[in-house]
């Protein structure tokens, strides 16, 4: 190589620095987007490096796919990848003003090199469909990446038009997740005759700009909702206190008018009913027969309720109802809500709990389920046990371990975003002397939905 030539090398190499500058090539955050990806083809402009070391725009290229808008975790689908216009062969080289013009530039050892979308992996041989103009096209997949090569040779100012590229994909993202098309790299060996230069070969890369990263996408959406009960869930309780005996109780059954879904940050009413009447026990202990006693006497009834997980109470709870026991009233501190009623009952006499109104507004994140839990009964008995005297105590009831809940609302994912968008691109550093290119691709952000 002369001097000339080793000059041209190391001017162009520091121009391409300062246009990688100028162009936005810096890694600095874009805001994100929220528009929909067209379902037609999305260009960029594309910067070539290499002979010359000249950057230099190349295209704009449109792809395409004929992906799914949605795709359920774990499904398989094909992604079919198509580039809409012919790609051209470049007449000059390196990025002076006015370029260079060579006597004659030929291509060959053409590569379309395809990133497999995060959050799927390959689940097959990809294959290709149609394509013309460089000779025999070919395509291999490995690990994250698929290359579509085809030979040449092409002559400067001659088109060639890539072929579809066929990509069976498995997804493994999580539901919420966006899976983005990214924009491929485009490489191939050039000559340049340069006439009384001399001949330059070189390999030449070309990769899109920061911005649209991606030019499809494709969202995870959440599984399917799980409706909640359409009427009241029963659930045997057990009972403990007087005598240490161990009892069951009910069932008892509880309803919900919680909506099924709702939205991250919402607020709704939790209207909770108990929808058969509770009954003072007439026995107690765990013997067999049970110990009945002459009477039976209960007093400070109390339900106490969980407020549901990913939810917190945004006003005072209240009551709707209720009967049997006396007044009813009802405090909400931190996480639970106690109902109360101070009685006297007597064994075998029955009462209605009110309908509990739960104002909430729910502070879980999209995906979550929201469940009403079954609550705990407690009372203060005071059983006459004749001869033996009379025993009085707290007796708690609290529900089998299945079903755990009654009711659930399932908390919605928000609207599906497109890529984030992040100023990226091509970092290149030239080592001056001897002309070397080690250019690192940034890899762009893409929004993800929990």
């Amino acid at each position: 190589m002369n001097s000339v030539q080793s000059r041209i090398r190391q001017v162009g190499a520091l121009v391409a620095g300062v246009l990688l500058l100028a162009t936005g090539f810096t890694g600095v955050a874009l805001a994100a987007s929220t528009s929909a990806f067209a379902a037609s083809a999305v260009a960029n402009t594309y910067g070539c490096y290499g002979l010359l070391n000249g950057f230099q725009p190349s295209g704009p290229y449109s792809f395409s796919s004929n992906a799914p808008a949605t795709v359920a975790v774990g499904a398989s689908y094909t992604d079919s990848i198509s580039e809409t216009g012919p790609i051209t062969v470049p007449t000059t080289v390196g990025n002076a003003n006015p370029p260079i013009v060579p006597v004659s530039v030929t291509e060959t050892a053409v590569n379309l090199v395809f990133t497999v979308p995060t959050g799927t992996s390959l689940s097959g041989t990809p294959t290709l469909t149609g394509g013309s103009g460089a000779g025999t096209w070919s395509i291999v997949g490995s690990g994250n990446t698929v290359t579509v090569s085809a030979p040449g040779p092409l002559t400067g100012g001659s088109s060639y038009a890539p072929p579809t590229v066929n990509l069976p994909l498995t997804v493994t993202a999580a539901a919420g997740a966006t899976i983005a098309d990214t924009f491929p790299m485009i490489s191939s060996t050039m000559t340049d005759d340069l006439g009384n230069v001399g001949t330059e070969t070189g390999l030449v890369t070309c990769g899109p700009a920061a911005n649209p990263a991606a030019f499809d996408s494709t969202s995870v959406p959440p599984p399917p909702v799980q409706a909640p009960p359409q009427g009241p869930v029963a659930n045997t309780y057990g009972c403990y206190g007087l005598l240490n005996g161990f009892q069951p109780s009910g069932p008892y059954s509880f309803s919900s008018n919680a909506p099924a879904t709702v939205a991250v940050g919402a607020s709704y009413t939790d209207s909770i009913s108990e929808t058969g009447p509770i009954t003072v026990p007439t026995t107690v202990g765990n013997a067999n027969p049970p110990i009945v006693p002459v009477s039976v006497t209960e007093t400070a009834v109390n339900l106490v309720f969980t407020v549901p997980t990913g939810t917190s109470l945004s006003g005072t709870p209240t009551l709707t109802g209720g009967s049997g026991a006396g007044t009813w009233s009802i405090v909400g501190s931190g996480n639970t809500v106690t109902v109360s009623a101070p009685g006297p009952l007597t064994g075998g006499s029955s009462y209605a709990p009110p309908t509990v109104n739960l104002p909430l507004t729910v502070t879980a994140a999209a995906g979550a389920t929201i469940a009403d839990t079954f609550p705990m009964i407690s009372s203060t008995m005071t059983d006459d046990l004749g001869n033996v005297g009379t025993e009085t105590g707290l007796v708690t009831c609290g529900p089998a371990a299945s079903p755990a809940r009654f009711w659930w609302i399932v908390v919605l994912q928000p609207p599906i975003q497109g890529p984030v968008g992040a100023i990226g691109g091509l970092v290149v550093a030239a080592l001056l002397g001897g002309g070397l290119f080690v250019v690192t691709r940034v890899r762009r952000n893409r929004a993800v939905q929990n």
